[in-house]
């Protein structure tokens, strides 16, 4: 159980800190990263919430849960928040895919695809993930063999690594257009 839950904590962490990480990299990102909030959060929400408080909320959520699956101590409260979180934004696309809302979601940056169901499908995985993970963790921590759990991290730093960039290997598998070139979307 102890190399499952380390697998998870290096899968969750990588996930969102290359997600803060690409969203607040430089003052553009930051604004784009707003923007994308603003238009993919429920209008109920954006009515009362600025989009900037959201976004500021999700990426002191996703700061939150990185800090919090670094320490052992704090894995399992680590893997509540960046479940959560997963939840919460899949729910938001849900709903902007349901309002017809074809923009980018800026989860790892600017980009120019818009969000689909795939995207629900990602966030689906992370908090299936964490879910996995609270279960391992609270299942009690035992002995490590090191080689054991350097594999267990790194294969979870693998799977990140696919989930960051999962957009992109999709597209290599989008026909052309006439033009001779990939569609983003």
């Amino acid at each position: 159980m102890v190399y499952m839950s380390l697998a998870c904590r290096a899968l969750l962490g990588l996930v969102f800190l290359a997600a803060v990480v690409a969203k607040l990299r430089n003052g553009a990102q930051i604004r784009s990263f707003v923007a994308a909030t603003g238009r993919l959060a429920p209008r109920s929400l954006t009515g009362r919430v600025p989009a900037g408080v959201l976004a500021g909320a999700v990426a002191s959520a996703e700061v939150a849960a990185v800090v919090l699956l670094a320490v052992p101590a704090t894995a399992a409260w680590g893997f509540a928040v960046a479940g959560g979180l997963a939840l919460v934004l899949a729910a938001a696309i849900v709903a902007a895919l349901r309002r017809g809302e074809r923009g980018s979601c800026n989860c790892f940056g600017a980009t120019q695809r818009p969000v689909s169901a795939s995207h629900v499908v990602r966030n689906l995985l992370l908090a299936a993930g964490a879910g996995l993970g609270i279960v391992t963790t609270l299942a009690g921590e035992g002995g490590t063999e090191p080689a054991l759990a350097l594999l267990a991290v790194v294969a979870g730093g693998v799977v990140a690594l696919l989930l960051i960039i999962a957009d992109d290997i999709a597209a290599l598998f989008r026909p052309l257009d006439p033009s001779g070139r990939r569609p983003t979307g």
